[in-house]
């Protein structure tokens, strides 16, 4: 004799039932090596997690350094300087790092820029905010000799306004990245990626239990909302994950943990969207 359940109870099955993580390749497109982090601890960490791909976010334009990274960390691996210098409230651009990141870019020792900081509310580094002038800086030529070798910055960036709208409508050939998605409301980034094709955004700190995310950040679950998911699904071509791993050995180590919940919230999306937020997107912008 048959045993059939009722169809109420087929739809709750279905509606509990968990989507199985995404196994295919991921790249990291937001991370920092720390002074206190070996390089050598670095790429274990990304071992351990399966990950070959990343932006690493480094406080040094020295060139011998810088090819000692790449030697050490392998071809998958793009360093961004940061142009920022100092602590304690003094943390600001330096016109003279600036002024170096042409020739690296073109040398092939970085692939960009970041992570720059225009607008940032608080960090551990950083307790009163930073607000960075940037396009103060020699009447704009920093974006106008990024613009001009389409070379990718990284931007952290709470609070985008008009003045943001005309660096992205001005500067088309730089591929702008949204730290954190910018701590947006899904129908905010929505509309900005709708009226600028040049501007992505990672993922990093709103999708992590781990460390994050920070203030008001609207929170990323594993298991997307549907207006996070419609915003990933619609804009599938601009979003990258991010570990925003760095600051300690600590924080570091927990790549492989951020790295496996990305799994999860990957599975939830059709697979040629997840692949594309997983890694293609990345090799798009970062890969020569």
């Amino acid at each position: 004799m048959r045993h059939y359940l009722p169809f109420f109870m087929l739809l709750l099955l279905v509606g509990n039932a968990q989507a199985e993580p995404y196994n295919g390749p991921i790249a990291d497109a937001h991370a920092h090596l720390p002074k206190s982090v070996s390089v050598d601890f670095l790429a274990d960490v990304y071992q351990q997690a399966g990950v070959e791909r990343a932006v690493i976010f480094t406080s040094t334009f020295d060139r011998s350094k810088l090819l000692k990274f790449k030697r050490k960390l392998g071809e998958g691996f793009v360093l961004f300087p940061d142009v920022h210098k100092g602590k304690k409230g003094r943390y600001r651009i330096k016109q003279q790092r600036l002024e170096k990141m042409g020739e690296l870019y073109q040398e092939g020792l970085i692939g960009g820029i970041g992570e720059v900081y225009i607008n940032l509310s608080y960090a551990p580094f950083a307790r009163r905010g930073i607000q960075s002038p940037i396009d103060s800086f020699e009447k704009g030529q920093f974006w106008q000799q990024a613009n001009k070798l389409g070379m990718p910055v990284h931007l952290h960036h709470e609070a985008p306004d008009t003045a943001f709208s005309e660096t992205l409508e001005s500067y088309q050939n730089i591929n702008f990245i949204l730290a954190h998605s910018g701590y947006l409301a899904p129908e905010v980034l929505d509309q900005l990626m709708a009226q600028h094709p040049n501007l992505y955004a990672d993922l990093s700190l709103i999708s992590n239990a781990h460390f994050g995310p920070f203030n008001k950040a609207p929170k990323l679950d594993k298991k997307p909302s549907e207006a996070w998911r419609a915003l990933l699904i619609k804009h599938q071509d601009r979003f990258m994950l991010g570990s925003d791993i760095g600051a300690n050995k600590a924080r570091v180590s927990k790549l492989p943990a951020v790295i496996e919940d990305y799994r999860i919230l990957l599975g939830n999306l059709p697979i040629e969207v997840a692949r594309k937020i997983a890694y293609q997107n990345f090799e798009r912008v970062f890969v020569p």
